[in-house]
C-alpha cells in the first residue's frame, strides 16, 4: 500500500512538472508567428537621429541597438533575421494593424489616442520637450548696472521672447505641444528633422523645437561648435518613448517589458545612450545636413 501510495505521488509530480514546463515554454500567439517564421520585421523612424540614422539603406542609432537585443532575446539572430522599415508618426499604426511590421521601435511617444489602437511597453527612454535656440534672439538684460545675455535654460523660457518663427516636424506631438505652448510663435511644420534643422542653421526659424536627444546629438556635432545657437535642455516635460505592438496578446507584452527591463540592468540602455546621443563618430560618414 505504502508502495502504490509513494508511485502514485511519484507519477503526479511528473505529469505536474511536464504541465508547468509546457505552460512555461507555450510562446505568445504574436512571438510564437514570429519565431516560426524565423523573421521579425521592425518599423524605425525614417529620419530621427540619435534614435535612427539611415545611410545608403541601412539604418543606425539606439533604436536600432534595441531592435536586434529584442531580436536576440527571441532567440533571433539580430543580423541575419531583422528586417528594417522606415516608419513615420503618421503611418506606424497602419503597418503594424496592416502586418507589415511586428513591432514599432521608432522613438514613439506614448500617447492615449495612440493607446486606442496599439500596445505600448514601458518606456525605454523619458525625454523632455527642447529648443535649440539662435543665439542671436537672445535679449541683452541689465543686472546691477552689468549687460549679458537673458538667462534662459528650457523650451518655456521661449515664451519670455515671442513672438518667434518655430520649426517642428510636421504632424507630431511636438508640433500640437509647441502650438499650445508658443501661442504668439508662428510654428512652421517640416516633413523631416533634417530640413527643420536646416531651417533654423540658414536663419529662416529663429529656434527647433524637439526632444532632448536630437538636440544632444547636434550640440555634440557640428552645430556645438558653431557658436551660433543656444541649447535649452531643461527638463519640463515628460516624453515617454517605447515599443509599439499590436494589442490583444497581454502575454508578449509582458514579455517585451521584461526583456527591456534586463536591457535596462545590464545597463546596455545607459550605454547606448552616451554612444549615441553624446557623440557622433559612430555616424562620421554621415554628415548632419
Amino acid at each position: 500500500m505504502k508502495r502504490k501510495r509513494i508511485l502514485c505521488f511519484a507519477v503526479l509530480a511528473v505529469l505536474l512538472s511536464l504541465a508547468v514546463g509546457g505552460a512555461v515554454a507555450e510562446q505568445p500567439p504574436q512571438m510564437k508567428t514570429i519565431t516560426q517564421k524565423g523573421k521579425i520585421a521592425i518599423g524605425l523612424n525614417a529620419d530621427y537621429p540619435p534614435f535612427c540614422l539611415w545611410h545608403n539603406g541601412q539604418p543606425r542609432g539606439f533604436d536600432v541597438e534595441l531592435a536586434r537585443a529584442i531580436a536576440a532575446k527571441m532567440g533571433l539572430d539580430p543580423q541575419r533575421d531583422v528586417t528594417f522599415t522606415p516608419v513615420r508618426a503618421t503611418d506606424f499604426i497602419d503597418a503594424l494593424e496592416s502586418g507589415k511590421i511586428d513591432l514599432a521601435v521608432a522613438g514613439i511617444t506614448i500617447t492615449s489616442e495612440r493607446s486606442k489602437r496599439v500596445a505600448f511597453t514601458r518606456p525605454y527612454y523619458t525625454a523632455t520637450l527642447a529648443a535649440l535656440l539662435a543665439r542671436a534672439k537672445v535679449p541683452q538684460i541689465q543686472v546691477e548696472n552689468v549687460v549679458r545675455p537673458m538667462p534662459l535654460s528650457s523650451v518655456t523660457d521661449l515664451k519670455k521672447i515671442e513672438p518667434l518663427v518655430v520649426a517642428v516636424k510636421e504632424q507630431t506631438t511636438i508640433q500640437i505641444k509647441s502650438q499650445r505652448l508658443l501661442r504668439h510663435s508662428k510654428i512652421v511644420g517640416f516633413p523631416d528633422m533634417r530640413s527643420a534643422t536646416e531651417a533654423v542653421v540658414e536663419g529662416h526659424a529663429d529656434a527647433l523645437i524637439h526632444e532632448d536627444p536630437y538636440l544632444r546629438h547636434l550640440k555634440a556635432g557640428e552645430l556645438g561648435r558653431v557658436g551660433r545657437f543656444v541649447a535649452l535642455t531643461k527638463p519640463v516635460t515628460k516624453e515617454r518613448l517605447a515599443v509599439a505592438c499590436r494589442p490583444g496578446d497581454p502575454d508578449f507584452l509582458r514579455w517585451l517589458n521584461v526583456a527591456i527591463d534586463e536591457l535596462d540592468d545590464a545597463g546596455l540602455l545607459a550605454a547606448w545612450e552616451e554612444r549615441y546621443f553624446d557623440h557622433v563618430d559612430w555616424r562620421k560618414e554621415v554628415p548632419w545636413k
